[in-house]
């Protein structure tokens, strides 16, 4: 199998997880008894522990010039974790598995985005249509977790859920541990490399921009399924929603080479931000199916051309000798910090208003604040 069709099975698997997780796993938290804060406690510790251990890690296989190595081991590491899910019952038990995952997840996804763009040269497009491997994976494993669930009667904390997760762990840690070991892909980085990159003001708005959007999504991501059981539907309108939005990222990342030559990346984060405002005020008040699954095509902007512009700014603002380290940094920043934050005010909203849309009505209002960042941005020129 050559380097980019293991990418690619890798992205494939390593998503499907992603798709299991997102749509099912907080409902499976709920079945299990947890209450809203308890869901968002044990998930900002997850995220805290994410926070150092993805810049330790990155910086590693910087250092040692050796990503793929340090990919392998950080997908035994994720497997190790997975294999523990299925047994956690309390919310102690949950927290200690989460904290575990958070000391080799946050590694993966720089890990493996660092060789992606390394495997297309940069391409204007090429790590994108890469990377659409990974959402249709997410859409293949919620569609069939959605099914299989309703199918079952959607029973409270079906062990279906945390089992489907050691699955895909098991894909995607033996497909890293696939590779050949790589040359090394640039001279090793020196301290001052790394306090440069830190001074760099526009990968400080950019993390900004994308810290505050991580906290604007963490309803969705926490509490999508919850909604969708609020409002009587079955666990198949998950898996159908999300489906329909990875659907539209897809779509996305494939035309992302063109949408790019028309706009410049900071308009086209102003844009994905602003459709984050319309995408959750709506979301707040849909009741039926066809609403709740039909609105998860906006997914397309407030991910998929978020990432998409966000990866193509990175590759631009850092070098090449610390590409790993400052996709590390970002993630650390924007998704675990953002995380942490997200997580626990999410859970606490929802414990005191009692349901989940209004909580997404706060993250429609929170959007403002990227949105009015992503004009800094392009104020420079980006």
């Amino acid at each position: 199998m050559t380097a980019p069709a293991r990418l690619r099975a890798f992205y494939l698997l390593y998503y499907g997880g992603i798709g299991i997780t997102i749509p099912f796993f907080a409902p499976y938290l709920r079945g299990l008894g947890f209450s809203g804060r308890q869901i968002g406690t044990v998930q900002m510790i997850g995220a805290l522990t994410a926070a150092p251990t993805g810049i330790i890690w990155a910086m590693v296989a910087d250092r040692t010039r050796a990503p793929t190595q340090t990919l392998k081991l950080a997908t035994a590491g994720a497997l190790a974790a997975a294999c523990i899910l299925p047994l956690a019952r309390t919310p102690l038990a949950m927290a200690a598995v989460l904290m575990l995952q958070g000391l080799a997840i946050p590694a993966i996804t720089p890990l493996v985005d660092g060789l992606a763009v390394e495997a297309t040269h940069g391409a204007a497009g090429g790590y994108a249509r890469l990377r659409l491997f990974g959402s249709l994976g997410y859409v293949m494993a919620a569609l069939a977790m959605g099914a299989l669930l309703t199918a079952r009667g959607d029973r409270p904390a079906d062990a279906l859920v945390p089992l489907g997760l050691l699955g895909c762990a098991v894909g995607y840690a033996a497909t890293a541990w696939g590779f050949s070991s790589s040359p090394a892909i640039a001279a090793a980085p020196r301290g001052r490399d790394l306090l440069a990159l830190l001074r760099n003001r526009t990968l400080l708005w950019v993390m900004a921009a994308g810290t505050l959007h991580t906290i604007c999504t963490i309803p969705y991501y926490q509490l999508y399924g919850v909604l969708v059981r609020e409002r009587g539907l079955p666990a198949a309108v998950t898996g159908a929603g999300s489906t329909v939005g990875v659907i539209a990222e897809i779509a996305v990342l494939f035309l992302f080479p063109r949408v790019e030559q028309r706009l410049s990346l900071g308009a086209l984060l102003a844009m994905a931000f602003f459709t984050g405002t319309i995408r959750w005020s709506l979301l707040s008040v849909a009741t039926s199916a066809p609403a709740i699954i039909g609105l998860q095509v906006l997914h397309a902007a407030t991910f998929g051309v978020y990432w998409a512009a966000t990866v193509r700014i990175l590759s631009h603002v850092v070098p090449a000798p610390l590409r790993i380290t400052g996709q590390a940094i970002y993630g650390a920043i924007c998704f675990s910090l953002g995380g942490a934050i997200g997580s626990p005010l999410s859970g606490w909203a929802f414990d005191a208003f009692g349901s989940a849309a209004p909580v997404y009505r706060l993250a429609a209002v929170g959007e403002l604040l990227p949105f009015a960042v992503a004009f800094v941005l392009r104020a420079r020129r980006l």
